[in-house]
């Protein structure tokens, strides 16, 4: 390739943000592939536990990339409005608000814990990393 065709083939370099939204996307994916039975989604406990498993995948990779807690909540809302429920923005700042005052708890910590802990085992090839998800909210009782 030339000199010129290296310049301006040159795809531009993707921000830490944008890198993690990828990641936690494809990430979110593969979990929810891996989910055996739909009405494990379907419980307000289930469907906190998700969230919490989520938050801690998104707080893992956003701290090996070095972002700040506000665009670590940045990219979970995101995540929210986006991927995963479609909601506006303000029902996005709400859910993310009740994951965090629930990620205080012991719960909300192993929880979150699990995803960052499924989210690295994935990135280092264990590829069935994402069905912890299935593992962990059949035992979550509604």
């Amino acid at each position: 390739m030339t000199f010129l065709g290296k310049i301006f083939n040159r795809k531009p370099e993707l921000t830490p943000c944008q890198r993690v939204r990828g990641i936690i996307k494809i990430f979110d994916n593969a979990s929810m592939t891996g989910l055996l039975d739909p009405k494990l989604m379907e419980g307000t406990n289930h469907i906190k536990a998700y969230l919490l498993y989520m938050f801690g995948a998104v707080d893992m990779i956003s701290q090996v990339n070095k972002l700040s807690s506000k665009e670590t909540l940045e990219v979970f809302e995101s995540m929210l409005q986006n991927e995963i429920s479609n909601q506006t923005p303000d029902s996005a700042k709400g859910l993310a608000r009740m994951v965090i005052s629930e990620s205080a708890t012991q719960a909300g910590q192993t929880l979150m814990q699990e995803g960052g802990n499924a989210l690295k085992y994935w990135i280092q090839g264990v590829t069935l990393a994402p069905h912890r998800l299935q593992e962990i909210l059949s035992t979550i009782k509604e």
